[in-house]
C-alpha cells in the first residue's frame, strides 16, 4: 500500500496541473498570511498611536489635578509661615531642653493650629516642625508630639536632604517616600503602614537666629488617587518618578522607591512620547514646573484584545478563501492546461509513429506551442515522405548503375580482345583508342565507391579527353587552374565528365570541336567550388532559362531522352540527394562568348 501511495503521489506531483494548483495554493496562503500579518501590525500601530494620543489627553487632565494638589500643599506651607502663633513660637529663644508653663501654653496653641489645618485639609496626614536646636513639634492625625532631639539627628537629616537635592534651606522641597521615611522615623508610636510623600520647607525668622523647617506629609495613596483611573486593566501600571529617576508614586506599590527604566531616563529631553519594551507600550509625560514625570505602562495584549476576539473569524475567512482559491485555481488551471494535455497526447502519437497529427489551436502562448507542434508534425511527415522518395530514387539510380556495370563488364572483355588483335595487326592507333576507352570503363567496373579524390576524377577526365581527341583530331585542350591542396579533396565520382562532355557536344561543335576547356577550383567557406568554362557558342537567354528550370525541377528519369540530355540533370540530382539543396550546379552563359558551369560540393564529404 505504501508503494502504491508513493507512486500515486509521485505521478500527481509530476503532473503540471497538480504542480500549478499546489503552487497557486501556496502562493494564496502566503499572500493571505502576509496580508493578515500586515493588517495585524497596521492595526496594532494604529492602536498604539490612539493609545498614546488618548493617554496624552488623560495625562494633561491628570497634570491639572496634580498641579492643583501641589498648589494646595504650597498653600498650606504658606499658611504655616504666616500663622502668628507659629511665628511667635519660632521667635522665642528656648533655654535648654526643659519646657516651662509658657512653653506648654504656646505648644498647645501651636498644636491646636495644626489640628485645625489637618481638619480643613483632610488629605494631609501629618505636619511636623523641626528646629536647628533639636526641638520637634508636630501632629499626625490625632497623635501630637513635642520632644527635644538632643543629638539633632532629624535636623541633620533635613540638611542632608537639602544638600543631596542641591537646594538651600529657604526652598520648598518635595521628597520621595524613602526620604520621608527617614525624616519621620521614631516620631510616632504607630508604624508608617504606607509610603508618605512630604513637602519640606526651611525658614528662619527675623527675631531668631535659628533655622527651622516644617515637613507636611500625605499618604502616597492620596496622590495615586489623582491618576489611578488611567489604568484600565489590572495589568496596566501608572507611576510618577522624580528628577533623580526614583519612582515617587505608583499603582504598583512594590515599585515605589525603585529606579525608572534606563530607556525612560534616556528620553529626558522630550516632553512626551512612547516606545515599546518587553510587550509593553510605555507612554510618558513630563509635567511643567516640576521634576515629576507621569508614566503609563500599557500591555500590548490589552491593545489587541479586540483583534484576538476576531481571530476565529479571521481563521474561518482565511479557510474559506483557501477553499474558494482551490476551486477557482482548479477550474482555471484545468482550462489552461487542457491544451497542454492535448499537446502531450499529440506528442505521444507522434512518438508512436503516427506522423502528420495536428491539434486544435488556441489563441494564447500555448497556442504558439500548438502551432509549432503542428508545423513540426507536418514537416516531419513531409520530410519522411521526401526521404522515402529520395530513397526510391537512390535505389533506382543504384539499379541503373548495376545494370550499367553489366554492359561495361562484357564490353571491357570484348575491347581487351580487340586490342590484342590490333596489336597483332600492328594497328597502333586502334590499340591506343581501345586502351583509352578501357581506362574509361575500368573505374565503372572495378570501383563501386561513391567518392574519390579530385586527382582521380581528373585522371578519369583526361582519359575521356584522349578518346575525344582521337575522335575529333587532337583539337581539344584541357586547362587546369587548381591549387595542389585541392587535388586530395573528395568529390562525387563522374561529376566532371558529363559537364565537359556537354561543353564539347553543345558548345564546341560549331567551332569544329576546336578550343580550350578550363577547369578552375577554389574554397569558399565550407564549400569546394569547381568551374568548367568553354569559349563555345554559348546559350541563349531563353534556352538558359529553360535549362535552369529543367535542373531545378528534378524530373524523374524516363525512357525518353530530354531535350537537354540527362548528364547535367544526373549530376545535379546525385549532388542534392547526397548533400542537400545548398549544393549543386549553376550555369552562366553569354551567346557567342562563353559558358561557365559552377559546381558546389562540400569541402569535407561524409557519406
Amino acid at each position: 500500500m505504501k508503494g502504491i501511495s508513493r507512486t500515486v503521489i509521485r505521478r500527481l506531483w509530476q503532473s503540471i496541473r497538480a504542480q500549478l494548483v499546489l503552487t497557486f495554493m501556496i502562493m494564496s496562503i502566503i499572500v493571505l498570511v502576509l496580508s493578515s500579518i500586515l493588517i495585524y501590525y497596521g492595526v496594532l500601530d494604529i492602536l498604539k498611536t490612539r493609545s498614546e494620543d488618548s493617554t496624552l489627553r488623560l495625562f494633561q487632565q491628570t497634570e491639572q489635578r496634580i498641579q492643583g494638589f501641589r498648589a494646595e500643599m504650597d498653600k498650606v506651607s504658606k499658611l504655616l509661615l504666616l500663622n502668628p502663633e507659629i511665628e511667635s513660637y519660632m521667635n522665642k529663644e528656648k533655654d535648654g531642653a526643659n519646657y516651662d508653663a509658657e512653653d506648654v501654653i504656646q505648644i498647645n496653641g501651636l498644636l491646636n493650629q495644626l489640628s485645625l489645618i489637618l481638619k480643613n485639609y483632610d488629605f494631609i496626614s501629618s505636619i511636623y516642625f523641626f528646629s536647628s536646636d533639636g526641638s520637634i513639634i508636630g501632629l499626625r492625625d490625632d497623635e501630637p508630639i513635642a520632644v527635644s532631639d538632643e543629638d539633632q539627628k532629624h535636623w541633620q537629616e533635613i540638611t542632608a536632604t537639602y544638600g543631596n537635592a542641591g537646594r538651600t534651606l529657604g526652598d520648598i522641597l518635595w521628597v520621595r517616600p524613602e526620604v520621608s521615611q527617614r525624616l519621620l522615623r521614631d516620631l510616632s508610636y504607630r508604624p508608617l503602614n504606607e509610603p508618605m510623600i512630604s513637602v519640606v520647607r526651611g525658614f528662619s525668622t527675623i527675631y531668631s537666629k535659628r533655622w527651622n523647617a516644617f515637613v507636611i506629609s500625605v499618604n502616597e495613596s492620596r496622590l495615586e488617587d489623582l491618576y489611578g483611573n488611567l489604568s484600565k486593566f489590572s495589568e496596566d501600571e501608572t507611576f510618577l518618578y522624580d528628577g533623580s529617576g526614583n519612582i515617587v508614586s505608583s499603582s504598583n506599590k512594590s515599585a515605589i522607591g525603585s529606579m525608572a527604566s534606563p530607556q525612560l531616563l534616556e528620553r529626558g529631553d522630550s516632553e512626551y512620547g512612547s516606545f515599546t519594551e518587553q510587550n509593553k507600550q510605555i507612554i510618558y509625560y513630563r509635567m511643567a514646573d516640576t521634576d515629576w514625570t507621569l508614566v503609563r505602562y500599557v500591555q500590548i495584549s490589552d491593545l489587541v484584545r479586540d483583534i484576538w476576539s476576531l481571530r476565529s473569524k479571521m481563521m474561518w475567512i482565511v479557510l474559506g478563501n483557501v477553499v474558494i482559491a482551490l476551486i477557482l485555481s482548479f477550474y482555471f488551471i484545468r482550462k489552461i492546461t487542457m491544451p497542454l494535455k492535448r499537446l502531450t497526447k499529440g506528442m505521444g502519437e507522434v512518438e508512436k509513429g503516427r506522423l502528420g497529427v495536428t491539434l486544435e489551436n488556441v489563441d494564447n502562448e500555448i497556442g504558439m506551442l500548438t502551432r509549432g507542434f503542428n508545423r513540426m508534425s507536418q514537416s516531419i511527415y513531409e520530410l519522411v515522405e521526401r526521404n522515402k522518395g529520395a530513397e526510391q530514387e537512390k535505389r533506382q539510380i543504384e539499379i541503373s548503375l548495376l545494370q550499367s556495370q553489366l554492359q561495361p563488364h562484357f564490353l571491357y572483355n570484348t575491347l581487351n580482345t580487340i586490342k590484342w588483335m590490333a596489336i597483332a595487326a600492328q594497328a597502333k592507333n586502334v590499340a591506343d583508342s581501345i586502351t583509352f576507352l578501357s581506362n574509361l570503363l575500368k573505374p565503372i567496373y572495378n570501383n563501386p565507391a561513391l567518392v574519390w579524390t579530385l586527382r582521380e576524377e581528373i585522371q578519369y577526365l583526361n582519359s575521356y579527353i584522349k578518346v575525344m581527341n582521337i575522335r575529333y583530331g587532337e583539337h581539344i585542350v584541357m586547362e587546369y587552374r587548381l591549387p595542389e591542396r585541392l587535388l586530395n579533396a573528395d568529390v562525387l565520382r563522374f561529376t566532371l565528365q558529363p559537364i565537359v562532355e556537354n561543353a564539347i557536344v553543345h558548345g564546341m561543335e560549331a567551332n569544329q570541336v576546336i578550343g580550350t576547356i578550363a577547369l578552375e577550383g577554389r574554397e569558399e567557406e565550407d564549400k569546394l567550388v569547381l568551374e568548367i568554362e568553354d569559349r563555345g557558342r554559348g546559350i541563349s537567354s531563353s534556352e538558359l532559362a529553360d535549362l535552369q528550370a529543367y535542373l531545378a525541377s528534378g524530373d524523374q528519369l524516363t525512357g525518353e531522352v530530354p531535350r537537354f540530355g540527362i548528364g547535367l540533370l544526373n549530376v545535379q540530382k546525385r549532388i542534392r540527394l547526397h548533400f542537400g539543396e545548398n549544393y549543386g550546379l549553376s550555369i552562366h552563359s553569354v551567346v557567342g562568348e562563353e559558358t561557365r558551369v559552377t559546381l558546389a560540393l562540400p569541402h569535407k564529404i561524409v557519406i
